[in-house]
């Protein structure tokens, strides 16, 4: 191009990075039969001793929209949550 245009030649712009795919943590839902407050509910969780490996990984607990205890595993933990099905 000649300089006496007036036009400036204009870079692109650089690609675009695409996201990382988020995967979701492994996840254990606990329903309770009968009418046991989310206390009861983690103390019976810490007390049994099928439970422990579960109790000393878990990320996050939360309630589901159905009232159910939800346990989020942390990334790290060993296990596979079918190991917890009853």
């Amino acid at each position: 191009m000649n300089e006496n245009d007036g036009w400036t030649e204009v870079n692109n712009k650089k690609a675009e990075r695409t996201a990382k795919l988020r995967t979701r943590r492994d996840a254990i839902v606990i329903s309770s039969k009968g009418n046991l407050s989310y206390a009861e509910v983690l103390t019976n969780v810490e007390a049994d001793p099928d439970l422990k490996d579960l109790s000393g990984n878990v990320n996050r607990i939360r309630r589901t929209q159905k009232g159910d205890l939800m346990f989020e595993r942390k990334r790290s933990s060993g296990g596979k949550t079918d190991d917890f099905r009853k």
